[in-house]
């Protein structure tokens, strides 16, 4: 195991300036409840606002974050190791995407990242639904076979936590607001990655 200490990693955006970097910044928490800073990083590419919490593999101390149109693999000195692209600059306009979940798996050395469609409340305007799972090997960034989970036409989805089941299963909540009062519930094998 790589970590001896009590660290914490978090994700943020300075709203202040027209140009919105995302920071993924890790910190040593000592013994007397001070934060101390280890690294910081800055996203260096023009992305969108959409990120996941960074998720960090213990054994070897990478840092794993969603910016769309990428995830990112982030190493012990703050220094990006690989960039994947898990969505395109299209599908993220036309399905106005957004990504909030990351699960990291590291018996198999997977990430999986969550994406879906998000109503825009105050354009008043509506998107097609759409809900899918990326899985990226976190050994070499390599995008796997996207998950397309089926959404109905006339819904909007609020996509919770992903869960992982051991190593068989990922478990998805997400919750409907429909006109119709009956939504079907899809059970979706994931396959041998």
């Amino acid at each position: 195991m790589i970590r001896q200490k009590s660290v914490i990693v978090r994700v943020g955006q300075n709203f202040s300036s027209n140009s919105t970097p995302v920071i993924v910044s890790e910190y040593d928490v000592q013994a007397s409840g001070y934060f101390h800073l280890i690294w910081q990083w800055n996203e260096p590419y023009e992305s969108s606002a959409s990120s996941t919490h960074p998720a960090i593999d213990d054994n070897t101390g990478i840092t794993y974050v969603g910016v769309l149109p990428y995830l990112y693999a982030i190493d012990v000195d703050g220094k990006t190791m690989w960039k994947a692209q898990i969505t395109t600059q299209d599908e993220m306009t036309k399905y106005n995407l957004k990504t909030f979940r990351l699960a990291l798996n590291t018996d198999i050395s997977i990430a999986y990242v969550v994406l879906s469609s998000f109503p825009d409340y105050l354009a008043r305007t509506s998107v097609p639904a759409i809900l899918f799972i990326v899985p990226v090997r976190t050994t070499t960034g390599d995008v796997l076979l996207r998950m397309n989970i089926e959404v109905p036409s006339d819904v909007i989805i609020f996509v919770k936590c992903l869960i992982l089941v051991e190593n068989q299963m990922l478990y998805l909540p997400w919750f409907v607001e429909s006109t119709n009062d009956v939504i079907p519930l899809n059970v979706i094998n994931m396959g041998e990655i």
